[in-house]
């Protein structure tokens, strides 16, 4: 079975390619190398997977199966929050704050932050609330991405 998977993944078959990435992340069928899941959710990403653009954003934030890159890893948040993927939307919201990979910038953080609640992140909600901002408030503050 996992002979298949790996020929279709070497294929481009995204979804093969992210199976080979889980597999290698959890140790199911494979022994555990965040390397080798880096490579694959890479692979899968390239070809726009949008979760593993995510989860590539992840490997480079903490350092897992690459090199720790903050930088690299905001540009993969942003491939997957261009998306529409929440959990992007929120880390580049954390990243913003907090100035991790990008120029710090508060009002850019409460405009992912706002897109995130938007989805339905419950940690965007908090960052806003630690704020004293209602999603509105941001909303009407910020029509477009702050420069």
């Amino acid at each position: 079975m996992i002979k298949l998977y790996e020929e279709s993944a070497q294929l481009g078959h995204v979804k093969a390619q992210l199976r080979m990435a889980f597999f290698f992340e959890t140790g199911t069928i494979l022994e555990k190398d965040a390397k080798s899941c880096f490579e694959w959710y890479k692979k899968a990403a390239e070809n726009g997977e949008v979760k593993a653009q995510f989860s590539v954003a992840m490997c480079y934030y903490k350092g897992q199966g690459c090199k720790k890159d903050e930088e690299a890893a905001v540009e993969w948040f942003r491939k997957a929050a261009d998306a529409g993927f929440e959990r992007a939307l929120y880390n580049l919201g954390y990243c913003y704050e907090h100035g991790n990979g990008v120029e710090r910038s508060v009002d850019t953080a409460l405009y992912f932050y706002a897109a995130a609640v938007d989805k339905g992140n419950a940690q965007a909600q908090k960052r806003l609330d630690a704020y004293g901002l209602t999603l509105e408030q941001v909303k009407s503050k910020f029509k477009e991405m702050p420069q």
